[in-house]
């Protein structure tokens, strides 16, 4: 928002003119408070004094003491009733100069900021719950497109996010493939992947499974994907073990965090150097 909020200064206007404005004689008028108590006070006791010794000089001192003693909570009453007489004069003073028409400007153009900040606040708050709206409908999408691979697709797409991601991927054979779909290897780490598009979350006799093939296959670590998720024993089988487990909205995560950017995994021709491009044919997946 590029509107300036108005300022008294703005308008010629003081804050203690702003303040003798707006409130009673005697409610919040800033520095006008402390001329008027100066300038009561200073009244009072001329007169205060005046008085005393002018009953001291004609009755006596000890009646001009008296009437000193005797005055002062009369005294202090007057000076209130002063001050609030000097305030209210001073108000009657501001208001016959054109001091309320700026004063009326001013608090207009405030009340229309006000109004722009609030509505600017909603607006803004509409667009966060639009944007979050969009990015609720674009994750599901994706969740979805994930969610309607059958087994195979599964596997060729988990394949290509993580060749994506600098894996070097390989498939395993369909048959006797000892609980494991994909063997990921980089850094000389060894990582095996089960994959399981099912509707509902699979059980922990999965993870179990995946875990003895990590020894058949010397991995260092195992990845278990499925798209309906997990039961709670998984996760509580898992506790502790190197098995680190995929459901949709992780994979889209990861998904994510690669759509913009060229997989350095994927090999480039040899003799034009292009990137080189995953077919599938009838004797499987090749470059």
């Amino acid at each position: 928002m590029s509107m300036k909020e108005p300022e008294l200064q703005d308008f010629g206007i003081t804050r203690k003119d702003y303040a003798l404005y707006k409130g009673p004689p005697w409610s919040d008028v800033g520095d006008f408070k402390s001329e008027a108590n100066a300038q009561a006070t200073v009244l009072v006791l001329v007169l205060f004094l005046l008085l005393v010794f002018t009953v001291g000089e004609s009755a006596g001192w000890n009646t001009g003491g008296k009437v000193f003693l005797g005055g002062i909570i009369p005294a202090c009453i007057v000076g209130g009733w002063l001050r609030d007489a000097i305030l209210q004069f001073r108000r009657k003073q501001l208001l016959r100069r054109p001091m309320a028409s700026q004063i009326t400007l001013y608090e207009e153009a405030l009340a229309a900021y006000r109004l722009a900040v609030q509505v600017d606040m909603r607006q803004q708050r509409e667009a966060e719950r639009q944007r979050q709206e969009a990015d609720r409908q674009q994750q599901r999408k994706r969740e979805q497109y994930w969610e309607s691979l059958d087994g195979i697709g599964f596997e060729r797409e988990l394949g290509r996010l993580f060749q994506n991601i600098g894996y070097r991927v390989e498939k395993t054979p369909t048959s006797g493939d000892q609980g494991v779909d994909l063997v990921l290897r980089k850094n000389g780490v060894t990582t095996v992947v089960q994959c399981k598009a099912h509707k509902n979350g699979v059980g922990p006799a999965v993870a179990r499974e995946l875990l003895g093939s990590m020894v058949a296959f010397g991995a260092k670590a195992a990845i278990l994907a499925c798209t309906g998720g997990f039961t709670k024993g998984v996760y509580k089988f898992v506790e502790g073990k190197k098995i680190h487990l995929l459901d949709v909205s992780a994979i889209v995560e990861m998904s994510e965090g690669v759509a913009d950017k060229i997989p350095e995994a994927w090999p480039a021709c040899p003799n034009c150097r292009r990137r080189m491009i995953l077919r599938e044919g009838w004797r499987g997946e090749f470059w």
